[in-house]
């Protein structure tokens, strides 16, 4: 729930190549607004995968349970901005 994962695929002879590019990613990180459509792109997930599925449901129910103080327990902020 709290993860993100890169894959990179190339020869094992890019090693410096792999290293220079993940430098980049990692020393030029910044946060930026989210924009409508990435927004609506994840409010429409939400409704598909929580909102209109009874399992989806009763897992987010079953997390806000289970982790009272943690933030698993809370919905995403899109399900929240609607």
């Amino acid at each position: 729930m709290d993860e993100t994962m890169f894959f990179w695929s190339m020869p094992e002879n890019r090693l410096e190549l792999w290293a220079w590019l993940e430098s980049g990613r990692v020393v030029r990180t910044r946060r930026r607004a989210s924009s409508n459509k990435e927004r609506d792109v994840v409010i429409e997930e939400r409704r598909m995968r929580t909102d209109s599925n009874p399992i989806g449901r009763l897992v987010e129910q079953l997390l806000a349970t289970a982790y009272v103080a943690h933030n698993y327990g809370r919905a995403t902020s899109a399900g929240r901005a609607r």
